[in-house]
């Protein structure tokens, strides 16, 4: 944050390296998540014995891949992570630079 308060682009910087930081971490939980969910719609789960409901024997548990189940998480992540970047950023341009240097 002291690199922000010279005042040169300071709302800019902050939301590019937010948004950098939000969308490595969408990314790696992309790429867990999808090996995941591609082995739930595939194996699923097994049950020993059938489970009834509602006259529907269901013996194995499988997933569905949906676009929704990767969509909604990035619109999450990368709305809050800059969201939440820009009171510190607003902070970090109103504090004068030598005060700033001195705090840390």
């Amino acid at each position: 944050m002291v690199f922000l308060a010279d005042r040169t682009q300071h709302g800019r910087l902050l939301a590019i390296e937010t948004g950098m930081l939000a969308f490595l971490s969408v990314a790696t939980g992309f790429l867990i998540s999808l090996a995941i969910i591609i082995w739930l719609a595939l194996v699923g789960f097994a049950y020993p014995a059938p489970i009834d409901v509602g006259d529907v024997f269901m013996t194995p548990l499988t997933g569905e891949i949906s676009i929704f189940v990767f969509i909604l998480p990035i619109i999450v992540i990368l709305s809050s992570a800059i969201l939440v970047s820009i009171p510190p950023g607003i902070r970090a341009a109103a504090t004068p630079p030598t005060e700033a240097m001195r705090s840390h």
